[in-house]
């Protein structure tokens, strides 16, 4: 929901883009909570059920309706994804995908907007030929009632993370697509928290093991023309130095380098900021003492799209970067929220209209 929507970023930032979307004009149609509910992101693009928006700018483009479910589809609701590289092409799609089990069999159609055409068309994909794709189909994966789950945009490819924890590769040009297992071979457990996020060598998943207070992370080595893909393992760490910290503990003697805007925090003075190379801990790959407690307080918020930097939120409401190739994670800043459900990191889109109008 935007009513409970927060920006944490830079000071410098916070006269260029606002969390409030009070220019996006009413639809008494349509019910409040449909109308501000925060479906996907790309490119400095947000979508929403009704509207893709570019906070940056305040260009805000409605969508139409989509037509109604084609038969035996009617009970199941949809998940929307948005497909935008600028640097390919100003047009932007809106993939609608149901949320699918077994008893709906082999789902090969999905209802696509594109701003081109102004118009919901339905497409059809063909599974991808080659040593992955020949074990698991779309009709193969289990419904899982979850919370929301994340995709990305990588290389004309829509990376989609399903309800069993598995990833659905759409290619666009090729109208194919790929089921890519889970890097742990399995769905994750309550107790778990897997995220899939893009970031400068391509597509990743970060997995928090709460119970045993350790953080893994994936990239994903993609073939898709021999059709063959591996998660291999990057990282893999004890994440219990990060549980009750807080700014002291990272040497800083300020409150972190970014603040929550127009909320509940206020702007720093205007200054360069820059991460300290020499600021931060190792996060080792074991604990340096034995785990006698648990602690079910620590999120994933996102991958930095250009450097190997990953964002965690802690139990003290600090935001961390855990750099990949070091090991070393750093403060960034307060982050005073109760909760964190959704969230992930915004690259702004400063020029440039939104099409389809």
């Amino acid at each position: 929901m935007l009513s409970s929507m927060r920006f944490f970023a830079r000071p410098l930032m916070e006269h260029q883009i606002a969390d409030r979307f009070d220019y996006l004009e009413d639809d008494v149609s349509r019910p409040a909570y449909h109308h501000l509910e925060l479906l996907d992101h790309r490119n400095g693009l947000l979508l929403l059920r009704d509207w893709v928006v570019n906070p940056a700018t305040r260009q805000c483009v409605p969508l139409p309706p989509p037509p109604p479910p084609r038969a035996g589809m009617e009970a199941f609701l949809d998940t929307r994804y948005l497909v935008f590289d600028p640097a390919v092409s100003p047009h932007y799609h809106v993939f609608s995908i149901p949320r699918v089990s077994r008893r709906t069999g082999e789902l090969t159609k999905f209802t696509v907007f594109s701003s081109t055409t102004r118009r919901w068309e339905e497409r059809s994909f063909v599974r991808q030929e080659g040593e992955a794709a020949t074990r698991t189909t779309i009709a193969d994966i289990n419904y899982s009632p979850r919370k929301h789950r994340y995709a990305v945009y990588w290389r004309d490819a829509l990376y989609v993370h399903s309800q069993d924890d598995s990833i659905i590769r759409i290619t666009l040009s090729t109208h194919k697509y790929q089921v890519i297992p889970s890097p742990i071979g399995r769905q994750v457990t309550y107790l778990e928290s897997l995220y899939l996020g893009k970031s400068i060598n391509g597509v990743y998943c970060a997995l928090i093991f709460n119970l045993e207070e350790r953080l893994r992370i994936w990239l994903l080595n993609d073939d898709e023309v021999r059709g063959q893909t591996k998660w291999v393992l990057k990282n893999d760490v004890s994440i219990q130095p990060l549980v009750g910290i807080t700014h002291q503990h990272f040497g800083l003697q300020n409150n972190g380098l970014w603040t929550l805007q127009n909320t509940l925090v206020e702007p720093m003075a205007e200054q360069k900021f820059e991460w300290d190379p020499d600021s931060g801990i190792i996060l080792e790959a074991e604990a340096k003492a034995p785990i006698d407690h648990f602690h079910d307080d620590i999120r994933t918020l996102g991958f930095h799209p250009y450097k190997e930097i990953l964002f965690l939120w802690t139990n003290c409401k600090r935001v961390v970067a855990y750099h990949l190739n070091s090991s070393k994670a750093q403060d960034v800043g307060k982050l005073p929220v109760p909760s964190i459900e959704t969230s992930f990191v915004y690259t702004p889109l400063l020029d440039g209209e939104i099409l389809g109008k």
